[in-house]
Parts: structure tokens; sequence; C-alpha cells
């Protein structure tokens, strides 16, 4: 009789885990190209960030990808950032 439970392979390199990397990829891309964009200052991007209330946001948008794209690690105690 076979077991029931199939093992990972070797290094955990699953199908799955390579779609987490290319979708964090893309949205790492995308908050780089948005903050840039910002730090330009286009013409399009001020008109189009204006009415939403973010017209010159790009700072925020800096921190944000720089906070996505830092590895998780594993917590040492229960503060945040310790």
């Amino acid at each position: 009789m076979k077991p029931a439970i199939q093992s990972a392979p070797v290094g955990g390199r699953t199908r799955n885990y390579r779609i987490g990397w290319v979708m964090s990829g893309l949205v790492i891309a995308f908050l780089l190209m948005d903050a840039t964009m910002k730090v330009l200052a286009l013409p399009v991007v001020l008109e189009a960030s204006g009415p939403l209330g973010f017209p010159g946001a790009a700072m925020a948008s800096y921190c944000c990808f720089a906070r996505y794209s830092m590895p998780r690690r594993k917590p040492r105690c229960s503060v945040p950032f310790c």
C-alpha cells in the first residue's frame, strides 16, 4: 500500500512557491514604477492622483515598496519591529 502523504520536492520549490515569487515580483515592479513616476512628477500622474487626495505621495510609495520587498523574518518577541 502506498503512503497517503506525498513528500515535497527537495528544497521546497513547488509550483505554488514559484507562482508566489512571480506574483510578488509583479507587485514589487508595480510599486517601484508607481513611486518613480511620482518622483518624476509627470503631469499625467499628478492629474490622475490629485482627485484621489495623493498629489505628491512619492515618499509613501517608496515606503510601501521598501516594506513589501523586505523578506519576512521570524518574530523574536510579541512587540512589532523588535
